[in-house]
């Protein structure tokens, strides 16, 4: 999302794409590797989860989410 802000409690999907070498975009959401900065604010799910990238607030507070496939986040 462009201003990803959300209430504690609730959840936020999050999508990934890649431009690839020839310029074209592909959607990575559900191959990316996951990870939140900051768990105790916001848990992200991840590859082999049932929604990857959708963040769920456990806490107030500010995190970073990112996705990586192989060393590109």
């Amino acid at each position: 999302p462009n201003t990803p802000a959300i209430a504690d409690g609730t959840e936020q999907q999050f999508t990934a794409t890649a431009t690839l070498s020839d310029g074209s975009p592909q959607d990575v959401t559900n191959t990316a590797n996951w990870t939140s900065g900051t768990v105790g604010t916001a848990t992200v799910q991840t590859v082999g989860d049932s929604n990857p990238g959708r963040a769920t607030s456990v806490n107030p507070g500010q995190t970073v989410i990112t996705a990586a496939v192989g060393s590109v986040s």
